[in-house]
């Protein structure tokens, strides 16, 4: 992992504008308006697969939206996402994701299964690896991902969706003002677990390929109904945002919590994430 992706640092460049009017020189006030869904993340894709001679189940698995060099538990489970159950009935090796917060990998159970691909299950990714998992805390033993293993066999592609039963959603806009040089980020949350603190950062990049922190925006706080409404605004940003490029992420552990040695600890993961697009662009007229 490069230290450039988890450097929490403001890259600032330098924009000048000038318009003119007669013979004088002034500078019009201009903004530009953002704006991005924020989904639940992580998210993908998993195919079973059984293999009659040696018994066991393979899995391949497309999933993005992952902390970056992160490592995960996956298992099969009998009982569904909304309905789990505590004991594994297939495990298989951890997957790892990339630097961008991607995973892409074909593991085999650990184990055989001579029955063949299991009904009435469903698949989880959790939030660390197996070795961390026994002695994990409740908050970081919680799968991130799931989805319920069809009965028909041979089980088709099926979707990941992060935090069964639970789905935080939200929106985010930004507004850079050139002639203030700040930038205003409202964000309005639902469904957070109740009075709960998260990190919030914006990034280059996009929430597949996910990129260094450009900006980190105060911790939000979610109420007692899992809801935030907020505004944060930041000075001094001389660079106007470009059109697309950027993403915001509200991370499942407060900025207190997030990192270990400089690196992201396990409750950096993303609980949310959603790619600015610009929305608008006004400029008002000069003045002499």
């Amino acid at each position: 992992m490069g230290p450039r992706l988890w450097r929490l640092a403001m890259v600032v460049t330098v924009l000048v504008s000038a318009a003119g009017c007669g013979s004088s020189s002034t500078t019009p006030t201009s903004q530009l308006h953002l704006a991005a869904r924020l989904d639940n993340v992580p998210t993908g894709t998993a195919k079973l697969s059984f293999n009659a001679a040696t018994r066991r189940i393979s899995l391949h698995i497309d999933v993005f939206g992952l902390t970056p060099d992160s490592v995960h538990a996956v298992h099969i489970h009998h009982g569904s996402c909304l309905a789990p159950t505590s004991k594994p009935l297939v495990s298989f090796p951890d997957i790892t994701s990339d630097g961008a917060g991607d995973a892409k990998a074909d593991v085999t159970a650990t184990q055989p299964t001579p029955g063949g691909l299991p009904s009435d299950a469903y698949i989880d990714v959790h939030l660390v690896g197996a070795a961390e998992l026994a002695a994990a805390s409740a908050a970081l033993s919680l799968p991130i991902a799931c989805s319920d293993v069809p009965a028909k066999q041979p089980a088709p592609v099926v979707r990941l969706f992060a935090n069964p039963g639970h789905k935080p959603f939200g929106t985010a806009t930004a507004t850079y003002d050139a002639s203030g040089r700040s930038l205003t980020v409202h964000l309005v949350l639902g469904a957070l677990p109740p009075r709960t603190a998260h990190a919030v950062f914006i990034h280059a990049g996009s929430c597949q390929v996910q990129g260094p922190v450009k900006y980190g925006l105060t911790d939000v706080t979610a109420d007692d109904r899992g809801s935030a409404d907020v505004n944060a605004a930041l000075g001094d940003i001389a660079a106007a945002p470009p059109a697309t490029g950027w993403y915001l992420t509200v991370h499942v552990g407060a900025s207190s919590e997030i990192l270990a040695n400089g690196k992201p600890a396990a409750l950096y993961q993303p609980a949310l994430c959603g790619d600015f697009a610009l929305a608008a662009a006004t400029t008002a007229s000069p003045t002499h």
